[in-house]
């Protein structure tokens, strides 16, 4: 399979909005923009490279050996780190040892702590698609995916009000909490199967011409700004979408956008780096606290800022952050290939 790089970027230009939005001094507006379609993105993305691999051809323990290596390794791998992490905390007195049980139990229920929720999702999901695809046709197996998203999200709003009750017992939320991983494995296949089915935009694409394309890009990126503004900031990881009616066109036109620009844009090698390791970025820019350190970077220089304080603030987090992430993802791909689920090293 020749590899998009179109896609490379759109996943380069994604995580990048995800450290974006966990920032600080971010505007409500913005952040309500990038959360309308940030993480769907990556689930859209997963469905088109299952359908571009033509996993139909893999057996089911090759399919899953697969993603054992590319997701289940990656998983443990972090969660050791964030628990080596959380002990140094907890001594510290930066965290409480009832943040280290939830933290722990969180991984132990494949909850993931952090932002390792989205592994567990994305391995279900994936693992769902794949045995409709073996068993049914492409179309088949997208609308029974889009039946079981609908069962997710009919799910979801009978749970979590349970689950916000029982949360405070430890026993409780540990057994809850496998509940809301299937829950949102579910919701998460109404943007699998569609960008399943949709893979095939890509070639189409390729056809139009490249000014056509930004300009439509651009043209999408904008109109849903308006539309991500009517809707509180969905999570998927906390199974909260608001108005789904606003979420889901606003998830799906807000990717195509995003793809459609990274399709007529020319080659640009750092995005494709962080697209191609955006599992590291994501695993490590919250607990390993490089966003932390992008942070006292910037208010370390902000004295010496005389003119759009707020902006170059802002810009020194994001900056210190990202560059702080490549040197992970180069330490990693150089010393332990398998954390980013490589088997090899990569450069």
């Amino acid at each position: 399979m020749n590899r998009d790089t179109s896609l490379d970027m759109t996943k380069g230009i994604g995580i990048f909005l995800v450290v974006l939005g966990h920032a600080t001094f971010v505007d409500d507006r913005i952040i309500s923009y990038i959360f309308s379609f940030h993480m769907p993105l990556f689930f859209i993305i997963s469905g088109m490279l299952m359908r571009k691999s033509n996993i139909s051809k893999l057996t089911m323990s090759e399919y899953f050996m697969k993603k054992l290596r590319a997701i289940a390794i990656p998983y443990l791998s972090f969660s050791i780190c964030y628990t080596i992490i959380d002990l140094i905390s907890v001594y510290c007195q930066q965290i409480s040892f009832s943040d280290l049980k939830i933290n722990a139990i969180c991984t132990l229920s494949l909850a993931g702590s952090g932002p390792l929720w989205f592994l567990p999702t994305l391995f279900i999901s994936e693992l769902i698609m794949y045995m409709l695809i073996k068993r049914f046709n492409k179309l088949q197996s997208c609308i029974l995916s889009l039946v079981l998203a609908a069962i997710g999200f009919s799910a979801c709003n009978w749970f979590v009000p349970y689950y916000e009750l029982h949360k405070h017992s430890l026993l409780s939320l540990f057994y809850m909490n496998f509940a809301v991983v299937l829950i949102r494995s579910l919701i998460c296949l109404v943007f699998v199967a569609p960008g399943y089915l949709l893979a095939d935009i890509t070639c189409i694409l390729k056809k139009v011409n490249r000014f056509a394309r930004l300009i439509c890009g651009c043209i999408i990126m904008v109109a849903i700004l308006p539309l991500s503004l009517m809707n509180t900031n969905p999570d998927l990881h906390n199974l909260n979408y608001g108005k789904i009616y606003i979420f889901i066109p606003c998830a799906y036109l807000g990717s195509l956008g995003l793809y459609i620009i990274c399709s007529a844009l020319p080659r640009i090698r750092l995005l494709e780096f962080w697209g191609r390791n955006s599992l590291v970025i994501m695993a490590t820019h919250l607990n390993f606290y490089l966003l932390y350190a992008g942070n006292l970077f910037a208010h370390a220089v902000n004295p010496y800022i005389t003119r759009a304080k707020d902006y170059v603030f802002l810009f020194n987090i994001l900056v210190v952050t990202m560059l702080l992430c490549s040197i992970c993802i180069l330490l990693i791909n150089r010393f332990l290939p398998w954390m980013n689920g490589q088997k090899k090293r990569t450069e």
